[in-house]
């Protein structure tokens, strides 16, 4: 260890062979942030009896307005598909899922939660696998779901034109926004969340250069769904 890390900052050292990335200060969030999330981490009131990968912080309240994001993955590699239930009224992570599953029981799934939670809005990334999800939930008539061209009036908007697409495309661009939106809200305690999950995500969720990432051999699903 001496002889590797002669010469090195502590920084360095931090980074690079403890894979310590609060002290290395390359975290998305700041230390102190992180911590504060570490504070907020409250066992769940319930898991899901037919999808253990689910689980609730806090039951659906009759006549609130719920929203979901949700980021798909394939389901047969390292990556998970990940989506979050929040209360529009105050910005509270109430529901959390990160598992495993084709993206037509993913579909089937947001489905069942999103009736669950008074037909929530599901807003869902719509590139490459995602776009599937998306088109599995209007043939099973979902009746809420996010559309770029919604305006402001995205809750309840529904489409005119037939080639209109639900959900939104991930950019360069669009991600930068989401994740700098997601760092404000937390940091401003305008959203809070519960999940030891998702903190452990943040612990490994750092600065690539200008690009904010997962480390090599973790994931960032649960990050990016709470951001979308």
């Amino acid at each position: 260890f001496d002889k590797e890390t002669r010469g090195m900052s502590r920084r360095d050292i931090a980074q690079e062979l403890e894979c310590d990335f609060l002290s290395s200060g390359d975290t998305f969030l700041q230390a102190e942030v992180i911590e504060k999330l570490k504070k907020q981490i409250v066992a769940p009131i319930a898991r899901d009896l037919r999808e253990q990968a689910l689980l609730y912080w806090e039951k659906p309240v009759p006549n609130k307005k719920y929203v979901i994001g949700c980021d798909v993955a394939r389901g047969d590699a390292n990556d998970y598909s990940a989506f979050h239930v929040l209360s529009v009224a105050d910005f509270t992570a109430v529901a959390e899922f990160k598992g495993k599953c084709k993206p037509d029981k993913c579909a089937q799934l947001l489905d069942r939660v999103g009736r669950e939670y008074n037909n929530a809005l599901i807003a869902i990334e719509n590139n490459n696998i995602g776009y599937m999800v998306c088109s599995k939930l209007i043939d099973i008539d979902y009746p809420r779901m996010f559309y770029e061209s919604a305006g402001s009036n995205a809750f309840d908007y529904k489409p005119f034109r037939s080639n209109e697409a639900p959900g939104f495309i991930t950019s360069s661009r669009t991600r930068d926004k989401m994740l700098a939106k997601l760092e404000e809200l937390i940091r401003n305690d305008a959203l809070k969340t519960f999940s030891d999950r998702l903190y452990k995500e943040f612990l490994t969720f750092v600065w690539n250069g200008n690009r904010a990432e997962s480390t090599r051999g973790t994931n960032d699903d649960l990050v990016m769904s709470l951001a979308i």
